[in-house]
């Protein structure tokens, strides 16, 4: 691999835990017909289709997360709903599938995997934040769509709780969002320390952001 190469790839991949995909790649200037021959070699990883990995880079614990919001073509997703609630720390939530957000006029042209699912919204920047290198909903947008996705009202509660308890929802959010869903939330705090282990490395909501009109989150 030429020095030039891995210099662009390497600006690429490294805010994204190693990852790229091979539009952000061709959007840069490079070859995409490189990209095949350069995984046959064992120079870059090709993790599906269209998204690839330098193989010098530790696997990261969000690894799953990456891959998810490059998998469309085009353009980078924004991790939500469920998978939201779940990278932010908020509640006890267990998704079967990873949520991820896209434009509602981007097509998804190919069989989506089994494990995702594909929402379609148009995401305001001040929707979005950064959270450990990925672009994610942030709490309040995340409790909303949740509400909307039929998540339980105890799930609900507790994230705005913990939302509270972590300083990531105002009192004033907290409360309208439990107007909105409908739950019964009074200020209460669990007593429970809730989970922030993924909140390393996360902007402030809609800083150095387009989510939601078909522009990456994300560097391209």
């Amino acid at each position: 691999m030429h020095d030039s190469t891995k210099t662009l790839l390497y600006q690429i991949a490294d805010p994204q835990h190693g990852y790229f995909t091979a539009w952000q790649a061709v959007n840069s200037g490079m070859a995409g017909s490189r990209l095949p021959v350069m995984s046959s070699r064992g120079q870059i990883e090709r993790v599906s289709r269209g998204v690839y990995r330098l193989p010098y880079y530790p696997v990261s614990d969000v690894a799953q997360y990456i891959e998810a919001v490059l998998w469309p073509q085009g353009l980078v997703a924004v991790l939500s709903h469920e998978s939201a609630l779940l990278l932010h720390g908020l509640s006890d939530v267990s998704p079967a599938q990873i949520h991820i957000t896209v434009p509602t006029t981007h097509r998804v042209r190919r069989q989506i995997p089994h494990h995702l699912q594909v929402h379609h919204a148009d995401l305001q920047t001040d929707e979005c934040e950064m959270l450990n290198g990925i672009p994610v909903t942030t709490s309040a947008r995340s409790i909303l769509d949740c509400h909307r996705n039929n998540v339980s009202s105890a799930l609900i509660r507790q994230a705005i709780e913990d939302g509270r308890e972590q300083g990531t929802l105002t009192i004033q959010e907290a409360e309208e969002l439990a107007r909105a869903t409908g739950v019964d939330y009074q200020g209460r705090r669990r007593s429970r320390n809730a989970a922030s282990r993924h909140r390393s490395g996360n902007t402030r909501p809609g800083s150095d952001l387009q989510c939601g009109n078909g522009r990456s989150c994300l560097n391209n």
